[in-house]
């Protein structure tokens, strides 16, 4: 279901929230028509979701280059 409520956010996280949807304005605009809005906050150039695969591969390379041990869930093992 969806519903609209209200999440508090620091000042930061507002700040790259506006800077993300300025990137997503310059995305339609070089993209033309080519551009689907899905109304996604994240997505790639033409406003497409993202590939679970390539989310993953970025998030796990993001955590190898922070230091940071990626933990598995029971739930994620193969």
């Amino acid at each position: 279901y969806m519903s609209i409520r209200d999440i508090p956010l620091i000042p930061e996280v507002v700040e790259e929230l506006k800077k993300q949807l300025q990137r997503i304005d310059e995305d339609k605009e070089l993209s033309g028509e080519a551009y689907t809005d899905h109304s996604l906050v994240f997505a790639n150039v033409l406003g497409q979701p993202f590939d679970q695969r390539t989310y993953m591969d970025n998030f796990t390379r993001i955590l190898k280059a922070s230091g940071v041990n990626r933990v598995i869930k029971r739930s994620e093992e193969r």
